[in-house]
């Protein structure tokens, strides 16, 4: 077993899936270091100021992610095959320079987009402001270019999944933390207090940016010239079929969707799928936090939020392996091998992870939650560990929806959007005890994993028995 063990370790797919959920975890330390920095040099008035901010954009930052989902299973498709000679021959010599200025190019007009939307920003910053909440108006008016930021990161973060280059995908996401909690202690230290603290995110994300445009130069001027040349044939393609559009509306829609069918994944429906994915598993995280603190007393419900922190650490991991399981199990398909394997990576460091939080806690919970948060919160008996094992289970729901994301599947969806739902249905009488709520929560939880497993493990033998029989066609074909 030790061999086994150790042979799981050394394959390439779960040292990628480890480097990447690992620098995940980092990322959320140095922003839980960031809450501690930030918190201490505003104060409790300011600093909840900041939070809401935070919060909001929290909720914005989804459609980021969901775009940034789509963009990797759009570039993965697109480098997959004879297409990744165009990034071969855009990084010869002669073709460097020309890279370098297309990156340059992309990097200035980032920049004056930011400074567009910040503008458009300050010009509305009361009523953001007064819709979140917040009594910094300087610092609400810095939502809208963060969010933006975020997205442009999130493209090019996909661009990086795309192209298989974990390390560098692990060191933009460890990185970002770091960055960040430096910008702001900086910008704290001068005096800008919630502006500067809330502004360190845009500048962390732009930065981030302009270096990944600057790595990725190569694969960007070929991504740039492939766009071009696709809207390229659209556009003469439309002009085709609107000369038959009155003889034959579908020959009209087919010469129109020809040259656009291999981009199909960053259509509305590529980026709608993988954001409302991404929205329904944020929303199993908080809303059963929300129920408490509204239906419980106030202690009990303090002590349940400080306890579900904590085990959303497994979260933390989750999200990191994700972003390798989406793009390994999209190659893996469109070269007709076993999807699974991927999936299986992340699943069992998933798990293992699991596993040794849920003895942590066991063992230590009480002094976890005091070092953490104080006694007064331990001192209520949160359910740590049933919660912990929670989202476990929603960690591996979590890989489970990329997976199918991956598959250019948008069945789990279903499931997805319903187990939030009935968690509030369930907090709705049961909340008034935290800890028998928790209960209903690993239930429903360990309900939705089980439920997208199945399928699952059944395309993952469905496409193990097709590349087999691909494999033996091959070796009986005459030569």
């Amino acid at each position: 077993m030790n061999f086994a063990l150790a042979g799981f370790f050394r394959a390439s797919g779960s040292r990628e899936a480890l480097l990447v959920g690992g620098a995940a975890v980092f990322q959320n330390v140095f922003g839980l270091a960031f809450v501690i920095v930030a918190s201490r040099a505003l104060g409790p008035s300011a600093y909840s100021d900041l939070a809401v901010l935070i919060s909001a954009f929290l909720v914005f930052s989804i459609a980021g992610s969901g775009l940034q989902a789509a963009t990797a299973r759009w570039v993965t498709a697109w480098s997959y095959g004879s297409r990744i000679e165009q990034v071969v021959s855009a990084g010869a010599p002669a073709a460097r320079p020309r890279a370098i200025h297309t990156a340059l190019g992309f990097a200035a007009a980032l920049v004056a987009v930011l400074l567009a939307v910040y503008g458009a920003g300050f010009l509305v910053r009361e009523p953001i402001a007064g819709a979140v909440g917040a009594d910094s108006d300087s610092a609400a008016a810095l939502l809208l270019p963060t969010v933006t930021a975020w997205g442009a990161l999130g493209v090019l973060r996909g661009i990086v999944q795309g192209v298989g280059r974990y390390t560098l995908l692990a060191a933009t996401i460890g990185f970002e933390g770091l960055i960040r909690i430096v910008l702001a202690a900086f910008l704290l230290d001068s005096g800008l207090g919630v502006f500067g603290a809330y502004g360190a995110g845009v500048l962390s994300f732009l930065v981030l940016s302009i270096s990944l445009l600057l790595v990725l130069r190569t694969e960007v001027a070929a991504l740039a010239k492939h766009v071009r040349g696709r809207v390229g044939s659209a556009v003469h393609s439309l002009g085709i079929a609107a000369g038959t559009l009155r003889r034959s509306g579908s020959l009209a829609r087919e010469r129109f969707a020809g040259p656009l069918r291999h981009d199909l994944p960053l259509s509305a429906r590529g980026v709608l799928v993988p954001t409302l994915a991404i929205g329904c598993v944020f929303a199993a995280q908080e809303l059963h936090i929300i129920v408490v603190r509204h239906l419980a007393p106030a202690q009990q419900a303090g002590a349940y939020a400080a306890a579900a922190v904590a085990a959303k650490s497994l979260m933390w991991l989750a999200q990191g392996l994700a972003q390798y399981v989406l793009p390994a199990a999209t190659r893996r398909y469109l070269e007709g091998t076993s999807t699974g394997s991927p999936l299986a990576h992340a699943c069992v460091l998933q798990m293992g992870a699991t596993t040794i939080v849920l003895g942590v806690f066991a063992l230590f919970g009480d002094t976890v939650l005091t070092l953490a948060f104080g006694p007064a919160f331990a001192a209520h008996s949160p359910p740590l560990v049933t919660l912990a094992a929670a989202m476990g289970a929603l960690g591996l729901a979590t890989l489970l929806a990329n997976y199918y994301l991956a598959l250019g599947r948008a069945w789990h969806l279903v499931p997805l959007a319903a187990t939030p739902a009935l968690a509030v249905l369930a907090g709705l009488t049961l909340a008034h005890d935290p800890r028998g709520f928790a209960l209903v929560v690993l239930l429903l939880y360990s309900l939705l994993a089980a439920v997208l497993l199945a399928p699952a493990v059944a395309t993952g033998r469905a496409t193990r028995a097709s590349s087999l029989a691909t494999m033996l066609t091959k070796r009986q074909s005459p030569r």
